[in-house]
Formats: C-alpha cells, sequence, structure tokens
C-alpha cells in the first residue's frame, strides 16, 4: 500500500513541476512579446517621425512660377 502512495505522490510531484514549467515558460513568453511589440512601436513611430521630417523637407515650394514651355 505504502508504494502505491509513493508512486501517486511521485505521480503529482511530476505533474506539478510539468505544470509549473509551462507555466513559468508561459509568463516569459508573454513578457518577450510584451518587449517585441514595445519595440516596434517604437520603430513604427521612429519611422513615421523620420518619414514627415523627409517629406516636408522635400516639398516643393507652392508658388505661382509655372516652368516656361518653348
Amino acid at each position: 500500500m505504502s508504494g502505491k502512495i509513493n508512486l501517486n505522490n511521485c505521480l503529482m510531484l511530476i505533474v506539478y513541476k510539468t505544470s509549473h514549467q509551462m507555466v513559468k515558460y508561459g509568463l516569459q513568453r508573454y513578457h518577450i512579446l510584451q518587449d517585441l511589440i514595445g519595440l516596434e512601436i517604437e520603430i513604427s513611430m521612429k519611422a513615421s517621425k523620420t518619414e514627415n521630417r523627409f517629406q516636408t523637407g522635400f516639398q516643393q515650394p507652392k508658388t505661382g512660377l509655372h516652368k516656361n514651355r518653348h
């Protein structure tokens, strides 16, 4: 009978350790994904600022002058 109790305890410990590792892995994965999303947003914002600077820096002045055509 004690052998069966030890086996049950051993199985419960294995299940606990396995589920604990899965939870730990899941939390690590969640934090990594959050970091990646934060970096993606940061890169997107910087790219948007750079694009806006590029567009405003190279816009043609809006004047009433037109090219003369011969």
